[in-house]
């Protein structure tokens, strides 16, 4: 566990695929809400 962790930490930080993720859904949510 702590390995593969360690192997895939410096590929992408979990916070910036999070914040990613999150901004992206954001996005998609206001779109849907002026669209209607």
């Amino acid at each position: 566990m702590k390995a593969m962790k360690m192997a895939w930490v410096p590929y992408v930080p979990l916070e910036d695929r999070l914040s990613r993720i999150d901004s992206l859904k954001t996005k998609i949510f206001t779109l849907g809400c002026t669209q209607w």
